[in-house]
């Protein structure tokens, strides 16, 4: 995975970035913090992280913040880290962005999609002949949203076909700077994205891809009937097999379970995972980095 910093560094570089960012470096002074703050902000809140030139995952963040709270959030924070600061923006849909040397692989959900997220991504394959959905879920799914006024909402979503259209326009239009990022870093890229009320399809970390075989995207075939099914971590693995069903999730201050979790699978003889989350989802990328072949429910 890039480091925070470096992403918002590689997005801006190669002309990605449309929700605004700017990472203010540790030391700075609170009135010159305060002023660039209140630059980015402009009319709006702010969404603040902290950030380390290292990678580091799961860092403190806080959503819907004046410029007055936000910089008091930034002085609780350990002096060594940087933050990353952009204004509010409803986020409407969240995509991962699979940029590959044929094609250019989107999986994407309604509302906000974290490490515990239940359901299920539809998934669009952008290539040089045109573009086509791969599977799409059929009915509502409880989504969760960011409202200002009431926090975290969780809400019955079916995104219908308007983000087929923003992805695809985004990737068409932004197609020298995907193919100049990929290029840079020299393997396949995964982009994890926002769409932003006003400001569109929104890159926000990099991670580097691994393990994960194209054709598989590309294909809708559900998993094969009576897989062990695994729905929590620390789940008992005693005589699963070496095919199961994964529906783990995990809070986001609790990522290094999945890690846990797919090593204890590969020394149990696992060697095939099916998953509802989407094989771009943290909980995929989890498990294929420690061996594992992933493969779509």
């Amino acid at each position: 995975m890039i480091d925070k910093i470096a992403a918002v560094g590689l997005v801006r570089r190669f002309g990605l970035e449309c929700l605004p960012a700017e990472v203010l470096p540790p030391g700075l002074a609170e009135d010159e913090r305060a002023r660039r703050m209140a630059a980015v902000a402009g009319d709006r809140t702010l969404v603040v992280r902290a950030a380390a030139d290292v990678e580091v995952r799961n860092l403190p963040r806080a959503v819907g913040l004046t410029v007055d709270d936000a910089a008091a959030w930034a002085r609780r924070l350990d002096p060594g880290l940087s933050v990353v600061v952009q204004p509010y923006a409803p986020l409407l849909f969240s995509a991962e962005i699979l940029l590959a040397e044929s094609a250019v692989v989107c999986e994407y959900l309604p509302g906000i999609w974290e490490l515990d997220t239940p359901i299920t991504p539809a998934v669009l394959v952008l290539a040089s002949g045109g573009h086509r959905v791969v599977s799409a879920p059929l009915r509502p799914q409880p989504a969760r949203f960011h409202s200002l006024g009431a926090g975290r909402v969780t809400v019955p979503s079916l995104l219908g076909d308007w983000p087929v259209a923003e992805l695809a326009g985004w990737a068409v239009e932004h197609a020298d700077g995907l193919r100049g990022l990929r290029d840079h870093l020299g393997v396949d890229v995964i982009l994890k994205c926002h769409y932003a009320d006003g400001f569109g399809v929104s890159p926000q970390n990099i991670r580097t891809s691994t393990g994960l075989d194209l054709a598989a995207l590309e294909t809708d075939e559900p998993a094969p009937p009576g897989l062990p099914v695994l729905e929590t971590p620390d789940a008992d693995l005693a005589g699963v097999g070496d095919a199961v069903l994964v529906r783990v999730t995990v809070p986001r201050e609790s990522a290094r379970e999945l890690d846990r979790f797919a090593a204890r699978l590969a020394v149990a003889g696992v060697r095939h995972v099916y998953v509802e989350s989407g094989l771009l989802s943290h909980l995929a990328i989890a498990l294929r980095e420690a061996g594992l072949a992933v493969h779509a429910a």
